[in-house]
């Protein structure tokens, strides 16, 4: 078989050891997408043809688009489902994608570009609700680092005053009526 290619979806497998879960509406918002935009990368596969990277692309494919083929490729090296490696690259693509941070500024960008164009924003993956949220960080982000920085036009002093005992001669004291003990104010 080719290292890659369209393969029926009845030669797949779901793999039994992932760890991730997909909603119906996930399902539902991966099958738009694929609809809006084609197959962006095909479903990971070993040699075995179980999946390692794009359950939720073959659910949406299978459950709510009834494709009866879907690109492919498989891992290289080619792996059996049960091997370390196998397993290892399907918890990294679940997991990798996490870590990364969101640039406000250019996802409102890029959201601002769609909408000027006419384009269905939701077909991004991302809801009304996020949209906002969106708006809303890259708002306080704008409005409490860039505009409000007490520290932007503040001059640095090159170094601090120096202090020695004769501090001490400025400070009020007060008496302690029982004991006479004497604080500072």
């Amino acid at each position: 078989m080719e290292e890659s290619g369209w393969i029926k979806v009845d030669d797949l497998k779901p793999h039994p050891k992932n760890p991730r879960d997909h909603t119906e509406e996930q399902v539902k918002e991966i099958a738009k997408s694929i609809k809006a935009h084609g197959w962006g990368r095909p479903i990971i596969i070993s040699s075995d043809y179980y999946i390692l990277a794009g359950e939720g692309a073959y659910l949406a494919a299978t459950e709510e688009l009834h494709l009866l083929s879907v690109p492919y490729k498989f891992l290289e090296p080619k792996r059996k489902h049960d091997e370390p490696e196998a397993i290892s690259y399907m918890l990294a693509d679940n997991k990798l994608g996490e870590k990364s941070d969101w640039n406000y500024e250019k996802l409102s960008s890029n959201f601002n570009d769609l909408k000027v164009a006419g384009f269905d924003v939701e077909l991004s993956g991302f809801d009304n609700v996020e949209l906002k949220e969106v708006d809303r960080k890259l708002s306080y982000l704008n409005d409490n680092i860039l505009d409000n920085n007490p520290y932007v036009d503040e001059e640095i002093p090159e170094s601090e005053p120096e202090f020695d005992e004769s501090i001490a001669d400025t400070v009020e004291m007060i008496k302690c009526p029982e004991c006479g003990h004497e604080f500072p104010k």
